[in-house]
């Protein structure tokens, strides 16, 4: 990408890596930057679209082409869902914020005093928003920065009704540090792993049993070593139980 372009982007953080890194040496680290790589590599090899990612040390940011902005947003906050159910389960817990607006992620060749500069560009105002809203909120999630709301209900208010009524998105007090501000978060509470029962199999008769959201939260609360992330992992809990007493399961 040479070219800033406009659409919605995920910018995601893998909390708690910074830590890692300066735990131990920068090769040690190299494994955990590869969990996060296949992460996001995998959404490639199971999508009909083009899924784009870029990573900068513990931060990554993830956008969609191939479509137009309708299809590729909902794969988008697919990807977002997928990441967020994923992360739990896997103890690499992310925060991360969907954002609307202008950005450029890619390698760019500048002209200088004549001679020929190759860097790789991430700047943006898309960049910035998702920054700013990631750090804001305080619990281990996914939602949409407040501020690109109204562009999302203009350019996209057909998709937002969709996914509502799906019980994907669920309008959320969201925390942050700074007390709770209202948007839309990505659900990614389904029924099977609140009950701990999936069903599969031919006509899904058969049932396995599976770990259940409230058993990870417990885990990652029961290694938590400080107050900050007990504080995140309960207002997580809090959107579960919300959930859970409103019956606010995703459906096709």
């Amino acid at each position: 990408m040479d070219k800033a372009i406009q659409k919605p982007l995920l910018y995601l953080d893998y909390l708690g890596f910074s830590e890692k890194i300066l735990s131990q040496s920068t090769s040690q680290s190299i494994d955990y930057y590869k969990n996060i790589l296949n992460d996001l590599e995998i959404f490639r090899n199971t999508t009909e679209f083009k899924v784009n990612f870029d990573i900068v040390s513990d931060s990554a940011f993830v956008w969609i082409d191939g479509a137009d902005m309708y299809e590729e947003t909902k794969e988008l906050f697919r990807i977002a869902s997928t990441l967020s159910h994923n992360s739990l389960f896997m103890e690499r817990p992310i925060r991360g914020a969907i954002v609307f607006d202008d950005f450029i992620i890619g390698d760019k060749v500048f002209n200088l005093h004549g001679k020929k500069i190759s860097t790789h560009l991430i700047l943006g105002r898309a960049i910035i928003g998702g920054y700013r809203w990631e750090q804001a909120q305080d619990w281990f999630g996914i939602s949409i920065n407040p501020f690109y709301l109204k562009i999302f209900e203009e350019k996209l208010s057909g998709l937002l009704k969709e996914l509502k009524g799906q019980n994907k998105i669920i309008y959320y007090n969201i925390p942050t540090k700074h007390g709770e501000i209202k948007s839309y978060a990505i659900n990614c509470f389904s029924m099977s792993h609140v009950i701990g029962l999936y069903k599969h199999g031919k006509d899904k008769k058969d049932s396995l049993v599976v770990p259940t959201y409230a058993s990870m939260i417990k885990q990652l609360k029961d290694k938590a070593k400080d107050f900050s992330v007990l504080n995140k992992l309960t207002h997580t809990e809090n959107f579960l139980e919300h959930v859970i007493s409103n019956a606010l399961y995703p459906v096709e």
